[in-house]
């Protein structure tokens, strides 16, 4: 999304995502009262193109509240979610 934008923002805010080290897969997280469409990103990925469209990782954290559960699949199930923040080189 921000790849398409003509003015790129100068600092963006990724919070409580799920991203992982694995593949890239589509899931339905449940979450007891509602159900949403859910896909992971894989995380060294999303950094990498991020860097090539000109953004620096400066902070990332996990908050360990949130989690998705792919049943029969725990490989691609992710125990925390991740938060990143990152600011457009000068």
């Amino acid at each position: 999304m921000v790849e398409r934008l003509v003015h790129k923002p100068a600092h963006i805010l990724i919070n409580r995502t799920p991203l992982t080290e694995g593949l890239q897969i589509a899931a339905i997280q449940d979450a007891k009262t509602f159900r949403v469409a859910c896909l992971p990103y894989n995380r060294t990925d999303l950094i990498r193109r991020f860097d090539r469209l000109g953004y620096d990782l400066l902070d990332w954290w996990k908050p360990a509240e949130l989690s998705l559960h792919v049943p029969g699949f725990p490989e691609h199930s992710v125990p925390e979610y991740s938060g990143m923040f990152l600011r457009q080189r000068s």
